[in-house]
């Protein structure tokens, strides 16, 4: 038998999109909302969580470098 397991249901525009599903155009949108988070989390001394944005951020920045 085959069982199908439902881990998360979630309403369509509810969750954030996988990087490798976005179009250029949202990525480049999406770059001063993740350096924001970053600094805000910078702010707030939380180092990990903004190295995190930061990172994400970079990783789209090589990605749009390499078109």
């Amino acid at each position: 038998m085959l069982y199908t397991e439902i881990v998360n249901i979630e309403r369509a525009g509810s969750f954030e999109k996988e990087v490798w599903t976005l179009t250029d155009e949202e990525k480049i949108a999406k770059l001063p909302k993740l350096k924001e988070a970053g600094n805000e989390f910078f702010k707030q001394k939380r180092f990990a969580e903004a190295a995190d944005k930061y990172a994400e951020a970079i990783g789209m920045l090589e990605q749009l470098a390499m078109k």
